[in-house]
């Protein structure tokens, strides 16, 4: 595997925001480390900003105002199926809609595609670690909430 790192970090000392392109052909992987704090251990604020598509590009979503009722990825009625999302599967979060990721793992999705909004459960009192796996989470037009700044993730996640 032929990996590049940030300009003086190894695998064994990315901090946050940290990057490893594996330009190996067949892998083409973009991994970005994402842990809340920065070197020192303070937690900051990550801001995540998406760019134009120039190949390959989707059709555009109509931008709907997020509702403020709340969905539950564990809960079948969330899911246009009637079930909860199996690994391998394309799973869309729909303009408008709101769903909390409250399970402590998701299934390896073959994509992920945001127009609503996603965010993590997080409750103070009861912080979970959160592993969401998807081979490819596309936030089109849509939120990928992993805390803010008045109301900071509280546990550790991987995406």
């Amino acid at each position: 595997m032929n990996n590049t790192y940030t300009v003086g970090k190894t695998a064994g000392n990315l901090t946050m925001g940290d990057n490893i392109l594996n330009n190996d052909t067949a892998t083409r992987e973009f991994k970005m480390a994402v842990n809340g704090k920065d070197a020192t251990g303070d937690r900051k604020l990550l801001n995540l900003i998406g760019l134009a598509c120039i190949y390959n590009c989707v059709p555009t979503v109509e931008v709907i105002p997020i509702s403020d009722t709340t969905k539950y990825w564990s809960n079948i009625t969330t899911w246009p199926s009637g079930k909860l999302p199996v690994e391998g599967e394309e799973v869309e979060i729909k303009a408008g809609d709101w769903v909390v990721l409250d399970l402590v793992e998701t299934p390896i999705l073959k994509k992920l595609w945001i127009n609503g909004r996603l965010s993590f459960q997080n409750d103070p009192n009861n912080a979970k670690n959160i592993n969401l796996r998807a081979r490819l989470i596309h936030v089109q037009a849509g939120e990928l909430l992993i805390g803010n700044s008045t109301n900071p993730f509280n546990a550790s996640f991987t995406a």
